[in-house]
């Protein structure tokens, strides 16, 4: 078949079919022209094309179109559409117009090659991923010289190899599926392949290939880098609502006004939360167990029936439900006496107050678990940053040594050996820049990332020990919040470290150590690195989901073609991994919980003990109330210590002086007998010291008799000799006796019963302890 029309195709202008089905873009009616072409003209228009690889693809694209034509449609891209929908092999699907099936295959990756690069087909977004093709070949006809200007724009930005070769891949599959040029291609275009694709490692290369876009002009320079067009994801009151399938719009309207209201007096964090428990704990219930119900006016019976089903779900945080739902019914009340929209919503609530009384007792008991973590993080805090420390300076000098060797050479440090790495194609390294190597275990390691990663740990952690502030003003720091202030009276210096307004909205200022300096020194040494300038960043704010404007933050790094600031999440893992390199463990052989607030809570430990006064230490930590700071005083509260010593000792100095001598050898020896005496013959005495035996030495029947176990045989012996006794005397008449006996065979009977509730306690056995392992 592809022989008896090679005449045809010489007969056919080649350059006239390249002219006419090219898509042009001027021409917006006929975007894809060369979809309604003759299999002739096609396999011309292939031909016609100044390059030698898709030329040699031709006699494979003609079968697939002799295929197609059993497939219903108006055009090639109809009928592809129609062959391929819903089959997972396309090649089974176009049937096997080859000659054997390990050319199938191979074959139809060329044809559909050659026919998506001239324009014929444009396959969905999810076929061109799923299947290998020489994106070279579909890019070649519409933009030749692509490569070279990515290499080009990417060797100026400073960008990596990687950085070529992803974002030609993203931009060819785009060209592939929009049948556009480069210049052509609109933001629009690369959101929907991010979008579509189908996992993270597909939409590598997008970042960069926004950012050529920007350059070609293609896309505007005002707008913002893809992340943040990506993620504005901030749903409204309304939407928020609207998620959750409220069914009634009367009621889903209801809770968005209320949202509204609330949402000046907080941030956007509290909002979702506030959403959460109104609609999905409390109104959701409702709803399923009353679906007809458009009002707030539940009845006592139904609310405290929501009561007692949420309060059994055995949830931690239940009273926090409680408190939102008894607050809506509140604020509602409140807002009915001016506003007549409310005054319909207004309704009894039928939470009580007793609900909730069990709050501030899980509050207290949340409280005590958290001091008693700090106790024991606190006097450990020396060891993981001497940890760190070590580790900082380990993974540098592992990477300098690195770099220093060739690849495949071996090197050592610390009686360790290691090996530069070689790659076969430098292709295959997940980032030009970095070094990579392998160790004695063969694993293979980015010596650089590790690197990183060991110095943003004892950088993170070092300024969080030293300054005492939350995580999110860690984030929030800039190079500009260095301020220096000179001491009126003395002319010196200080350095000052400015905390922008975080939670509550209070700049406030530190000052800087020694220490501190050096550490911010260093931060601020690596992320600017040669330049002159101090590089740009965008924060992304996880709480209130909106982007900062470009600042000049402290804890950036590079990420693809991109400052970014450091998420609290990193920071986060972060700490969990210094504390697997410290090797800290608790009693249970666990690894501790190490967050970054705790960090905030061991520097006020540290403040109050060395005698800080509480007003000073609640304005470094940015406390309004007095009384939050009292909570952190409460983790080692000296307070009680140094009272409860000073009564003891008032105490002591109110009792007469001979209770607290030195006791002679004689008393020593007469206290030693006294327990010696104690020991009788079914057990021991538990009478106190210095008193005589008040009961004869009847022990039988003396209360302060503790049977011994071991004794059993021997007080069952006695029980049936007062038996035997208590028989002769009621035979002989003895009734005096009988009497007496009796007494005795009970007090025998619940000696031995004692001895049945006796548990034995054995010495508990001590394991000895490990040299290796920390205190």
């Amino acid at each position: 078949m592809v022989n008896d029309l090679l005449p045809q195709l010489a007969d056919t202008s080649a350059l006239d079919l390249l002219a006419t089905a090219t898509p042009q873009p001027q021409v917006e009616t006929a975007p894809h022209a060369a979809a309604r072409l003759s299999i002739p003209a096609i396999a011309s228009l292939v031909t016609a094309i100044d390059n030698n690889e898709v030329q040699s693809r031709a006699l494979s694209a003609i079968p697939i179109l002799e295929t197609l034509t059993r497939f219903p449609g108006d055009d090639w891209q109809s009928r592809w559409d129609a062959a391929v929908t819903g089959s997972s092999d396309w090649v089974a699907a176009l049937g096997n117009p080859w000659e054997t099936e390990e050319r199938a295959l191979r074959h139809a990756a060329r044809g559909i090659t050659a026919l998506i690069a001239v324009d014929v087909m444009r396959p969905t977004y999810s076929w061109l991923i799923s299947v290998r093709l020489k994106l070279d070949v579909i890019r070649l006809p519409r933009t030749p010289e692509l490569a070279a200007n990515i290499a080009e724009w990417a060797r100026a930005a400073g960008h990596p190899a990687t950085a070529i070769r992803d974002a030609l891949r993203v931009l060819t599959l785009i060209m592939a599926h929009t049948g556009k040029t480069v210049e052509r291609i609109e933001a629009s275009d690369l959101l929907t392949y991010v979008e579509v694709a189908p996992s993270k490692h597909h939409r590598h290369g997008s970042n960069y290939a926004w950012d050529y876009l920007k350059h070609l002009g293609a896309i505007e320079a005002a707008v913002p880098s893809l992340r943040q067009v990506r993620r504005n994801d901030r749903p409204t009151p309304a939407q928020i609502v609207a998620s959750y399938g409220v069914t009634s719009p009367r009621v889903r309207e209801m809770f968005t006004r209320y949202l509204q209201n609330r949402e000046a007096a907080l941030d956007y964090s509290s909002l979702r939360n506030l959403a959460y428990e109104l609609v999905r704990n409390f109104w959701l219930d409702i709803q399923a167990h009353h679906p007809d119900l458009e009002s707030l006016n539940i009845g006592f019976d139904d609310g405290r029936a929501w009561v007692a089903r949420y309060a059994g779900r055995g949830l931690a945080d239940w009273h926090r439900t409680l408190f939102a739902v008894r607050g809506l019914y509140l604020d509602i009340a409140h807002w009915a006496t001016h506003d007549p929209y409310w005054a319909e919503w207004s309704a009894q609530c039928f939470i009580s107050k007793a609900d909730t009384a069990g709050a501030m007792k899980r509050k207290r008991q949340v409280q005590a678990r958290i001091h008693q973590r700090i106790r024991v993080l606190a006097p450990a805090m020396p060891t993981l940053l001497a940890s760190i420390d070590r580790q900082r300076d380990r993974e540098r000098e592992l990477l300098t040594l690195a770099r220093a060797t060739a690849e495949g050479t071996r090197f050592e440090l610390e009686g360790a050996w290691f090996r530069r790495h070689e790659f076969l194609t430098h292709t295959t390294a997940e980032d030009d820049r970095h070094t990579w190597i392998d160790d004695d275990a063969g694993l293979l390691i980015d010596q650089t990332t590790a690197e990183e990663k060991a110095f943003w740990v004892w950088a993170a952690v070092h300024t969080l020990h030293q300054t005492g502030i939350r995580i999110e003003e860690l984030m929030e720091l800039t190079a500009t919040a260095f301020i220096t202030y000179r001491v009126p009276s003395t002319g010196e210096i200080l350095p000052l470290l400015q905390v922008l307004p975080s939670k509550t909205d209070q700049e406030r200022m530190l000052l800087v150590s020694p220490e501190l300096a050096h550490v911010l020194a260093a931060v601020r040494h690596r992320v600017r690195g040669d330049s002159t300038v101090f590089p740009l960043a965008v924060r992304y704010d996880m709480q209130e989901r909106v982007f900062s404007p470009p600042l000049p933050f402290l804890f950036q790094t590079r990420r693809g073609s991109e400052n970014r600031v450091f998420s609290t999440t990193t920071i986060a893992n972060y700490l969990t991994a210094a504390l697997q390199a410290a090797g800290m463990r608790t009693e249970a052989g666990d690894l501790p919980r190490l967050t970054p607030h705790d960090f905030r809570r061991v520097f006020a430990t540290d403040a109050i003990s060395t005698g800080l006064p509480i007003h000073i230490i609640a304005k470094l930590l940015g406390h309004v109330n007095i009384n939050t700071t009292q909570g952190y005083a409460a983790v080692f509260d000296e307070d009680v210590i140094r009272h409860f010593r000073t009564y003891v000792d008032r105490r002591r100095s109110l009792r007469p002086t001979e209770d607290y001598r030195t006791p002679t050898d004689a008393e020593l020896d007469e206290f030693h007998a006294h327990f010696l005496k104690r020991k009788v013959e079914l057990g021991s005495c538990g009478r106190a010291y210095g008193t005589p035996c008040i009961h004869e030495h009847a022990c039988i029947r003396c209360p302060m008799l503790r049977p011994d176990s071991a004794q059993r045989a021997r007080l069952e012996e006695i029980r049936t000799n007062l038996t035997e006794r208590a028989l002769e005397a009621e035979t002989k008449g003895w009734l005096g006796e009988v009497e007496g006996i009796r007494i005795s065979i009970t007090a025998a009977e619940e000696k031995l019963a004692t001895m049945d509730r006796i548990v034995r306690l054995e010495m508990p056995a001590v394991r000895p302890r490990d040299p290796e392992r920390p205190d």
